[in-house]
């Protein structure tokens, strides 16, 4: 199907050559088939726009109600307290107040752009079809942080442990709270969550990156530390999966 096509000019070619000439009459027909733009332009746009990857604004809004989900994130700000080099929105002595016991840590609402609301319909998609299944909550992280490879571990007592292979900003809004957006099945809990860069430290056995350049995982809320996964097939063993045969990696 031609979705380009000049309709006012197609249809003076149809005329016979006599009526070469006469540019009142060619502008008439012209004008008839003027709304036949507007028609083939909206039908172009549900060809090339209408959908996740092309869609911006309006129409990514549209996506969103369908699947249910808003471009307004709530709790999208971090909220200064005094606090030490190297944590999420801190500040120095006479700066900030020191944070109570359970005071929260974020607030406030941000309407996401573009580049951010589509990764969130990402993976409220998966989500949508998913029943948290490793390989299903491995697909519904990557694109909302935005990392390349996702291990997840069982940790006993319904609990689950997660790394992913990117250290995130604490500016990223939708890293404020990254529990919120791990998909287990209901009744399941998030133990820790670690990350690393692309080069994580290890053993030269496995693959990984010594002193001096691997980066030691820590946890993503607490700061640094260390961990080992037990995975295979670029998975770890959960409860949600079949068996798997395993080895142990450390990062």
């Amino acid at each position: 199907m031609d979705l380009n096509q000049d309709h006012g000019q197609v249809a003076w070619d149809h005329w016979l050559s006599q009526f070469d000439g006469k540019p009142r009459l060619q502008a008439l027909v012209k004008a008839l088939l003027k709304p036949a733009e507007g028609l083939q332009g909206a039908l172009r746009d549900l060809y090339d726009k209408r959908w996740l990857d092309a869609a911006e604004g309006k129409q990514l809004d549209g996506i969103g109600e369908i699947v249910g989900l808003s471009r307004v994130l709530d709790n999208a700000v971090f909220v200064a307290f005094f606090g030490f080099v190297g944590q999420p929105s801190v500040e120095g002595f006479s700066r900030a107040r020191i944070r109570r016991r359970y005071e929260r840590t974020v607030a406030g609402s941000t309407t996401l752009p573009d580049y951010e609301y589509r990764k969130l319909l990402y993976w409220k998609i998966a989500v949508n079809n998913g029943y948290g299944t490793t390989p299903e909550i491995i697909a519904a992280i990557k694109p909302i942080f935005d990392v390349t490879r996702v291990v997840v571990q069982d940790a006993g007592n319904a609990k689950v442990r997660i790394w992913m292979n990117r250290i995130p900003s604490t500016a990223e809004a939708l890293l404020n709270d990254p529990h919120r957006w791990i998909p287990v099945a209901a009744g399941v809990g998030i133990k820790v969550i670690t990350v690393s860069s692309d080069k994580p430290f290890g053993f030269l056995n496995q693959g990984y990156y010594g002193f001096g350049v691997g980066v030691i995982s820590h946890d993503i809320r607490n700061g640094t530390g260390g961990g080992c996964f037990t995975v295979a097939n670029g998975y770890a063993p959960t409860y949600f999966a079949g068996n798997y045969n395993v080895s142990t990696q450390c990062f």
